[in-house]
């Protein structure tokens, strides 16, 4: 039977008519599919959750190297080399700061800034009001956290810690403790956030095996192993050992004949101050272990691990302290002028009526200005300087103050309260490479 041509040519424009309609409703549905996906959308992240990232020395993005101005985006995993520092501007959801030897993957969403740490390095995140932060940590090593405003969850060995921030320093809500420089951890799994909080990850790091520290510009390498010996007196309390040497200080003053490259180590109780006459004085807190280089008209102290130390250098004899492993440290100079050698900059500072003043931020600090990647100190004489290393050691880290009352925690509750309300008052800074949020 043979069809017309018009009713074969109306069934036609049917069937297709309906084809066309299927993969249209078909190509809806897949398209909310893949909206609603958490992984479909973190693979395909939208354009508006992303950042600005400022910064120096050598960054990458996805394993590219980029350059200060470049858009990172939800999913990408941004990387700091051993000179690298990076910012980066997330608007309304904040700021990630990265120092040197620091990778993250970065995951945005609608109030959300979550955070990788893959390898780390230091990690600061500035969480506004409204934005909950988040910081994934798959290794679990040994880390500190420290807060400077708000409160931070950490969960670690199954068991949760509130950290809060109060006067530059983080209080633990279960050891009823201030920690100077943040609390450490051996086993924290993640760092969460409901924000107006700032808070800084740094992973605790042991110098590599057969590290070279740098000796600078102050001490050839043929003075630096030449060998001579100084008269010194060591006064204190305690116990130390010189080149492997107990010193025991039950006396007023104990001479010595110091060696040039010699390793000067105190205990958890040793306090000492070694006078070498013309060439100044270094004095050696608790816990702290230093190679001590002395050439003519030059005194280099190595500081080799977790320690405080100072030098006082007489007019005419340049001093050095070189840091071996770039600790978080303060820098409090209390007469002369230093200069600061950071992984990017340089920073100069001077003592002025007992307090430290930074001269590239044109602040006055009380009690030192803080580092997080110092290389080393140097002084040109007529100086006094302190150094003081942050290391992952709790038990140099905290104030002994276990008796906190209920007024005390209100008290402390009413500072939080009182800072947060004024941050949020107070509009963002612009935010650029030579500035540590």
């Amino acid at each position: 039977m043979r069809i017309p041509k018009v009713r074969l040519r109306a069934a036609l424009s049917c069937v297709l008519a309906v084809a066309v309609a299927g993969s249209l409703s078909f190509g809806s549905q897949a398209a909310r599919g893949s909206s609603d996906d958490p992984a479909q959308s973190s693979a395909n992240p939208a354009g508006s959750f992303s950042g600005v990232i400022t910064g120096s020395g050598h960054i990458t993005v996805n394993g590219n190297p980029v350059q200060s101005g470049a858009t990172v985006l939800s999913g990408n995993t941004i990387a700091t080399g051993p000179d690298g520092n990076a910012v980066i501007d997330l608007g309304k959801l904040g700021r990630i700061a990265l120092k040197t030897n620091t990778e993250i993957v970065l995951t945005l969403s609608e109030g959300d800034a979550n955070v990788r740490l893959n390898r780390c390095g230091l990690l600061t995140q500035v969480v506004p009001q409204g934005v909950n932060g988040r910081v994934d940590i798959p290794h679990r090593e040994r880390m500190r956290v420290s807060v400077d405003r708000g409160q931070v969850e950490v969960k670690h060995s199954g068991k949760d810690r509130t950290l809060t921030g109060v006067s530059y320093k983080t209080y633990d809500e279960q050891d009823k403790l201030f920690y100077e420089e943040g609390k450490t951890f051996d086993d924290a799994s993640h760092i969460s956030t409901i924000g107006s909080t700032i808070f800084k990850v740094y992973c605790c790091t042991k110098p590599e095996a057969n590290a070279q520290t740098d000796r600078g510009p102050n001490i050839s390498e043929a003075d630096a192993n030449q060998d001579r010996t100084v008269p010194a007196t060591i006064t204190g309390k305690s116990k130390l050992t010189i080149d492997g040497h107990e010193v025991n200080l039950d006396k007023a003053q104990t001479g010595i004949n110091l060696r040039n490259g010699s390793r000067i180590v105190t205990d958890s109780d040793g306090d000492v101050v070694i006078d070498m006459g013309s060439l100044g004085r270094i004095g050696v807190h608790p816990n702290s272990a230093l190679r001590l280089i002395i050439a003519p008209g030059v005194v280099r102290a190595d500081l080799e691990s977790c320690g405080w130390i100072f030098q006082d250098t007489p007019a005419g004899v340049k001093g050095r302290i070189n840091l071996q492993n770039r600790e978080l440290s303060r820098i409090r100079v209390t007469h002369g002028q230093t200069q600061v050698k950071l992984s990017s900059e340089e920073r100069s500072l001077e003592g002025v009526e007992r307090k430290t003043f930074d001269r590239t931020e044109k602040s006055f600090y009380e009690e030192g200005e803080r580092f997080e990647d110092v290389a080393y100190v140097t002084s040109p004489g007529n100086t006094s300087v302190e150094v003081k290393l942050f290391c992952c050691n709790p038990e140099l880290a905290h104030f002994p103050t276990k008796k906190v009352g209920i007024l005390a925690l209100l008290g402390i509750a009413a500072a939080v309260t009182v800072g947060t309300t004024i941050h949020n008052n107070t509009p963002p800074t612009q935010t650029t490479s030579a500035v540590r949020p």
